[in-house]
């Protein structure tokens, strides 16, 4: 049986350490939002809008957890979009134009990487899931002026400068269910990237990433179901 969300420590949310340097410049990292109060958001969301018990299904085996239609998925993501702006006390956003708005979801839609990674750590017996939203740029500025925007928990990072470079480049990242919420802020303004933001919220969800795997480690059903998660994001790209 897999762990309560509420009484465990999510890994597969955390941010994991790069080695890269952050940057400060006019407008510094956010400071980390606590993804123990971010999954509960998208959680009850999710219930409110399909009517399933997401959260602690009654039955612990994978055929019984609740899963979302895209439809579902489409409309949770509309919901966090309405939402999330309306909760100061959780988010630092600035209420940013439609036109700034849309003018980030074009950013992501023609620059940034929206998928899964994978990662292996030595005591896991099967490799842990992560989403993933990566925008890469030589334009500092750029980057800033979206990372204001999506208004989540995301970081710019200098890019290692090779010879044949002439302007160094750097990369906004976000991880967990920090993307979620980076694109929510986006998402009725996407075209390219809409179907993987769906996608990566039924990832979310079908493959309860926000639930610790405890000392037996990830059931090989809910590994299975993540690692074919994993594989239909890469098709899509």
């Amino acid at each position: 049986m897999l762990s309560n969300p509420q009484t465990q420590t999510p890994n597969p949310n955390t941010h994991h350490s790069t080695g890269r340097h952050s940057v400060a410049g006019p407008v510094a990292n956010p400071p980390s939002l606590n993804y123990l109060v971010i999954n509960p958001l998208v959680l009850r969301a999710a219930e409110q809008v399909t009517n399933k018990q997401i959260i602690q299904p009654p039955l612990a085996k994978l055929g019984h957890y609740p899963t979302l239609t895209e439809a579902e998925a489409d409309a949770v993501m509309r919901v966090l979009a309405r939402y999330l702006p309306r909760q100061p006390q959780y988010w630092s956003f600035n209420h940013c134009s439609p036109h700034t708005l849309a003018y980030a979801a074009g950013v992501v839609d023609s620059e940034g990487y929206v998928g899964s990674v994978h990662y292996k750590l030595p005591h896991r017996r099967y490799p842990g899931f992560r989403l993933n939203l990566a925008i890469s740029q030589n334009h500092l500025q750029l980057l800033q002026t979206v990372q204001k925007s999506l208004g989540a928990s995301g970081a710019i990072y200098e890019v290692p400068r090779k010879l044949v470079q002439n302007r160094q480049c750097y990369t906004l990242t976000y991880s967990g269910v920090h993307v979620l919420v980076a694109l929510a802020q986006v998402y009725p303004y996407l075209l390219r990237k809409k179907e993987l933001a769906m996608m990566l919220l039924k990832f979310f969800i079908d493959g309860r990433l926000w639930v610790h795997p405890g000392p037996n480690g990830t059931p090989a059903e809910i590994h299975k179901l993540r690692a074919k998660y994993h594989r239909k994001l890469k098709r899509m790209l």
